[in-house]
This record gives structure tokens, sequence and C-alpha cells, in this order.
């Protein structure tokens, strides 16, 4: 036991299938991100019609424990062993703030900045389309408000990702967002 809590500043959280879709305009569906996936199969993530091309399956499907990647530089590269992998969606801390708030207190941490999984690579491959890059993130953005808060409790602090695809969209999503209670954007 330490004398203080800790600020882990770099948490992550794992994105159901829907958290680029929940919120997003309907007409913009066929342009954004979504995960395909046979029943009881792994997911597939996807934009528009094509798919992500730096993950073949959801990190909610399937990751590598922390500290898992070796220091060996090319090991990096190579597949890691079942024993070196976990499956978020059956980690309730991993997707659920409740949960991670309980996990929170029993390792006394105060607060955490919470980051995407999925959604941190998704602005590149939305890049050629402005409208769906920001409309997608702008939906995804609410997500993570509404799953895990910008500031809830003032212990968990979802970050927002912006896009500067389009300057007077990005300026608006900063205000909008910084409204809503965020601390920060990734942009």
């Amino acid at each position: 036991r330490l004398p203080y809590r800790l600020v882990d500043v770099d948490n992550h959280y794992y994105e159901p299938d829907d958290a680029f879709l929940r919120h997003l305009d309907p007409a913009m569906r066929s342009r954004a991100v979504h995960v395909e996936r046979e029943p009881g199969a792994r997911g597939r993530p996807f934009v528009g019609s094509r798919p992500a091309y730096y993950l073949e399956m959801t990190p909610i499907d399937r990751i590598g424990r922390p500290g898992a990647v070796v220091a060996d530089k090319d090991a990096r590269y190579q597949p890691l062993p079942d024993e070196d992998m976990v499956e978020p969606g059956k980690v309730p801390r991993l997707y659920d703030r409740e949960a991670r708030l309980a996990w929170m207190d029993e390792q006394d941490i105060e607060a955490v900045v919470l980051w995407p999984s999925l959604g941190l690579g998704m602005e590149w491959q939305l890049r050629d389309d402005p409208a769906a890059c920001v409309a997608s993130l702008r939906a995804f953005n609410d997500w993570a408000d509404e799953a895990w808060g910008f500031a809830y409790r003032g212990r968990l602090f979802a970050v927002p990702t912006v896009t500067l695809v389009d300057l007077e969209e990005a300026v608006r999503e900063v205000e909008r967002v910084l409204a809503r209670g965020a601390r920060m954007v990734h942009v």
C-alpha cells in the first residue's frame, strides 16, 4: 500500500461493436466504422465496405495481456501465444465503468485517463472521406461519454478524439466535448 492513490494516464477501454454506430446519423452508416461478425465468431472492423487494414479482429474479442509484448524488436511482430492473450469482452472492468471503478478502488487508483482501443486507428482510414470521418468520430465521442464519461465521478476521464480533416468542424467538436466535461482531447 502506498500513502497516496495513483492516477493512471494510460488506461484503455474496449469498444462494443456499435461504438461508432450507436449515435451516428443513419445517412452515414454505409461509410462508417462498423464491425462484422458471424454468430459466435470474432468481429472484424470495417470502414464502409473495406476491412480495417491494421486490425483483423476487434480488440474486445482478443488482445495481448498487459506486459505481454517483449522488448525484443523481432518478437513484437510475432503472434502472441494463447497464454499471453486476454478476451476483454469477458473481463467486466475492461468494458464496464462501474466494474472499472470497483477495480480501481481495489488497486488504490484515484483516477484514470481512458484511451480507445479500436478507436485509435480509425481516423486514418477515414481521412479520404472528411464528412464520414467527422461524423464517425463525433458519434464515437458520444458513445465514449455515454459509456465511460468524459469526467465520470471525477475519476474516469475518457478522452474524445478530434480530427483535423475539417478545421471548422474540429473547433466545433472541441467546444462541444469541453462543454460536456472533457478535460483533454486526442488529435
